[in-house]
C-alpha cells in the first residue's frame, strides 16, 4: 500500500488489466473506488480504400479497422513485413479508433502487399482486408534496348519491353 498524505492506494496487478482499489479520507468523510487501466490493444486492419495506387506513392488512403490510437504509423510491406524494407506512409491521421487516413509512400515495387498499422499495442497481423497494390509503369512506358544487325539476313533487331514485363524481340 502506498500513502500520499491522506490517500492510500494498495496496488493489485492482474494479467492484461491493471486494477487499483483506491481509498481516500478527507474533510468529513471517506470513500473507495477502483481504477481500471487497460493494456494497449493490437490493431487490426479490415480494409484499405482505395486499395491500389502508383509505385510513385502520393495516393490518399483510408484504413478501417480496430485498435487505432494517436501516434499510429502505417507501412506497406514489400514482401518482408513491416520494418526497414516496408514503404512508410506520410500524413497519418488517426481519425478515430476505427479509421486512419494517410498518404502512401513512393519508390515501391509493383505488386500486392500487406498494409500494417503500428501502435503501442503492437503491429497489425496479416489478413485479407489489409492488401494494397502498387501499380507498375505499364506498357505505355517502353524501354528501348540496343539494336544489332544479323550478319546473315541483314535484319535489324532491337529490344523493346514494358517496365513491368520481360523483354520480347521485334524486327
Amino acid at each position: 500500500m502506498r500513502s500520499v498524505g491522506k490517500l492510500a492506494i494498495p496496488m493489485i496487478a492482474v494479467v492484461g488489466l491493471w486494477a487499483s482499489p483506491v481509498s481516500a479520507t478527507g474533510h468529513g468523510g471517506s470513500g473507495t473506488a477502483t481504477i481500471h487501466v487497460m493494456s494497449p490493444v493490437k490493431p487490426v486492419v479490415s480494409s484499405v480504400n482505395p486499395n491500389a495506387g502508383p509505385t510513385t506513392g502520393g495516393q490518399a488512403i483510408n484504413i478501417a479497422g480496430t485498435g487505432f490510437v494517436k501516434g499510429a504509423k502505417v507501412e506497406i510491406g514489400q514482401g518482408e513485413g513491416a520494418g526497414p524494407t516496408a514503404i512508410v506512409a506520410s500524413n497519418v491521421v488517426v481519425v478515430s479508433s476505427n479509421k486512419i487516413s494517410a498518404i502512401t509512400g513512393g519508390r515501391a515495387r509493383a505488386g500486392t502487399w500487406n498494409l500494417y498499422v503500428i501502435t503501442v499495442g503492437g503491429t497489425s497481423g496479416i489478413n485479407d482486408g489489409d492488401k494494397y497494390r502498387y501499380k507498375g509503369g505499364g506498357a505505355e512506358r517502353l524501354l528501348a534496348g540496343p539494336t544489332w544487325r544479323s550478319p546473315v539476313t541483314r535484319h535489324v533487331f532491337s529490344i523493346r519491353a514494358p517496365r513491368t514485363a520481360l523483354p520480347w524481340w521485334t524486327r
